[in-house]
């Protein structure tokens, strides 16, 4: 019976990742139909957030465990499954954490292999004659994450030892060579395929798993050779979307003329097959008993037979004693080549995982050496992130070691202080539903939206914003939303303080419309909009409230919209009024947050900031900033002023919330004590008490600023 192998793809330009939240392995419960089967999923997604992945692929493993029907009709559902979630999820998230692309699943067992794919999929397949192909599915016109609409393809493998299998996308297999990949899959088994390939991959991206059909034990006999030399039918593939399938033979390719990969393996692969070794090891040690054994049997008959047979007692005494010193010499003949090997295996194994663990340590305390005596910014920018590449290396193949921890200290002391980092202990105020979350400060609290849920809660923070007070009041839709459901977007305060807004609460950014909270009623209600004013919104991206006005960024078209309060009666609702430009502004589409002080700032995609006073552009450009800004997804100001004060940007990519003078000069930037703002949602900035609050995708925050 044959095992099936897999291991993780996760490269970059020659970069090595480590493993991906992209790849899920899920195995058959004890209730289920299904026993034996394992399931392998790959998310061509590489946009959505890590917990998005872990829901999905929740989802998808639960649908396929319980699907009816057999494989196919099991694996179809599954994948609806898991994009009617993915679409779910979707709902108010940004583009740049959009969940869009495609799902690959691989069901294995003792008899054959069944790939799935959906959207624009991308597979490999060889087989252990050299034979290679590409698995791509027919008119994959679809996106996942994007429409109901799903087409599901599958192809059909007999197992054989041998088979390799790499599976990937369309957005996770970018500029890569796909000889590189032909050549790499000739390496052996998933682990050596994988490590091929990270270790090779010098240009482009490449994120997936290689999965490979490997014989049962180290043991086993080699199967004989068939006699006749005609394709094999396990490489047949059937590509199914209608009830008509479709057959196609994988061509009969000899071994392929192109340059060698390089040979260097990468740690884990060393790892892996040191591994290997111990096991087998293990398993001879086993079987050296039971082979002694078979060896006296044998060697018993033999060694009397080199003697004369007598049947005087004498001679039989002589006989028995002959017996057993021919027994001894020839078992010794027999057994010390095989303890010889197994003690030279044995040390062969340890001396080269101890030369691999000395290279590792010797080239970390090389690169540590090279950036302590780095004294140019530049070098020492370039050198201690090389050295923690280094460090990382070494300690993954030996866990527990702190040999290095004093030099991650220095590397991060020193960084920290040639990028104005300010690391700040920020108080987790309260755990989060996982979902896509934005928030808005206000004077006693903070009000928390999960766009992904269409939920919201108020949290009242107590006078020191270290802890909140209860857990949390829940924000319910009014009768009067059942018939005018929001897809939210964003949230705002609003407060009767400066005559910003009639009542106090919030005011919810939905996609195209409205509605608001009130603090007194608890609840959520429609805000009637103009009859223009609806129908002019397209994409919602943010919002804030600006004397008694809500301001409704719209990246769907370049605009920022106005909806005043009525002056006579402001519960009449919103009254027209023009939009902020004249036509649609084309840099507003690349745009992702706003703020209002009396000037209005728009948060770019790239990181700038664009400025607005009385709708005309003003200058700002940022200067002196240490660090690119990898991935904004906030933007606040502090004070009520367009020159005096602060602006913050929240970088999800670095966990960073960068610091500028309204002016755009860069002043510092602020970093969790253990980088917790890595891969944040949102930030909201509470102007009189200088306390910045900090969504994620699990925990609420806060932290002052001054």
């Amino acid at each position: 019976m044959a095992n099936i192998s897999f291991s993780s793809i996760h490269v970059d330009n020659g970069q090595e990742l480590g493993e991906t939240p992209q790849v899920s392995i899920h195995s058959a419960g004890r209730n289920t139909l299904r026993v034996g089967d394992q399931l392998i999923v790959f998310f061509d997604l590489p946009n959505a957030p890590e917990a998005v992945l872990r829901e999905a692929a929740k989802a998808l493993s639960s649908a396929y465990w319980n699907g009816p029907g057999g494989v196919t009709t099991a694996l179809r559902l599954a994948i609806r499954v898991a994009n009617d979630k993915l679409i779910e999820l979707n709902r108010g998230a940004p583009d740049a954490q959009r969940a869009e692309g495609s799902i690959s699943c691989v069901v294995s067992n003792a008899d054959s292999i069944v790939v799935a794919q959906a959207g624009p999929a991308l597979a490999y397949a060889r087989n252990q004659n050299g034979a290679f192909e590409p698995i791509n599915p027919m008119d994959a016109a679809s996106i996942i994450g994007e429409t109901r609409n799903v087409d599901v393809y599958f192809s059909n493998f007999t197992s054989q030892v041998g088979d390799v299998f790499v599976i990937t996308g369309a957005n996770s297999c970018i500029s890569v060579n796909q000889r590189l990949i032909e050549q790499c899959m000739a390496r052996g088994e998933a682990k050596m395929v994988a490590g091929y390939l990270n270790a090779n991959v010098k240009q482009g991206r490449l994120v997936g798993v290689a999965i490979s059909v490997d014989a049962a034990s180290a043991f086993a006999a080699p199967r004989p050779e068939p006699v006749a030399a005609a394709p094999r039918a396990p490489l047949a593939m059937a590509a199914v979307s209608t009830p008509t399938a479709r057959q196609t033979a994988l061509p009969a390719k000899t071994a392929f003329e192109a340059e060698p990969v390089t040979q260097r393996m990468p740690s884990r692969t060393t790892s892996a097959v040191r591994e290997t070794g111990k096991q087998a090891m293990a398993v001879m040690g086993e079987n050296l008993g039971h082979a002694a054994k078979s060896i006296q049997r044998s060697l018993s008959t033999f060694g009397g037979a080199l003697l004369p047979s007598e049947d005087s007692e004498a001679l039989g005494r002589v006989n028995e004693n002959g017996k057993a010193i021919t027994f001894v010499l020839a078992a010794i003949a027999v057994l010390l080549p095989i303890i010889v090997s197994v003690a030279v295996g044995t040390l062969y194994l340890q001396f080269s995982g101890e030369i691999d663990r000395q290279q590792l340590r010797k080239a970390a305390i090389e690169a540590v050496s090279l950036a302590e005596q780095s004294r140019e910014p530049a070098a020492i920018k370039a050198n201690w992130p090389a050295a923690l590449v280094a460090i990382r290396a070494f300690e993954e193949k030996n866990p527990g070691e702190t040999i290095f921890e004093d030099a991650r200290r220095k590397a991060r002391t020193q960084l920290d202080e040639l990028s104005k980092v300010k690391r700040v202990e920020a108080v987790v105020l309260s755990p989060l539903e996982a979902g896509q979350h934005r928030i808005a400060a206000s004077a006693f609290g903070v009000y928390v939206m999960n766009n992904t849920k269409g939920t919201g809660q108020y949290f009242v923070v107590n006078p020191d914003r270290t802890s909140i007070n209860g857990k949390g009041f829940e924000m319910s839709a009014a009768p009067a939303m059942s018939d005018a459901a929001i897809e939210m977007q964003d949230v705002a305060w609003a407060t009767t303080t400066g005559a910003k807004w009639r009542t106090e609460g919030a005011v919810i950014i939905g996609k195209k419309s409205l509605a608001e909270y009130s603090s007194a009623t608890g609840q959520i209600a429609p805000l009637p909009m103009p009859p223009d004013g609806i129908t002019s919104l397209v994409q919602s991206q943010a919002g804030e409230i600006y004397n008694n006005t809500v301001y409704v960024l719209d990246s769907g078209i370049g605009q920022i919209w106005r909806f005043r309060l009525s002056d006579i009666n402001p519960s009449d609702g919103l009254v027209k009024t023009d939009p902020y430009f004249g036509n649609g502004f084309d840099p507003l589409k690349q745009s992702v947050d706003l703020a209002i002080d009396g000037a209005i700032y728009v948060l770019q995609r790239n990181g700038a900031v664009l400025k607005y006073f009385n709708r005309q552009p003003q200058p700002l450009a940022f200067s002196g900033v240490p660090d690119p800004i990898e991935q904004p997804v906030a933007l606040a100001a502090s004070g009520i002023d367009p020159s005096v004060g602060s602006l913050f940007i929240a970088d999800a990519g670095t966990g960073s919330i960068f610091e500028f003078t309204k002016a755009g000069q860069f002043v510092q930037q602020f970093r969790g004590q253990a980088d917790d703002f890595v891969d944040l949602h949102d930030m909201s900035l509470d102007i009189g008490t200088n306390t910045l609050y900090v969504a994620t995708s699990t925990k609420l925050m806060a932290f002052k600023v001054g």
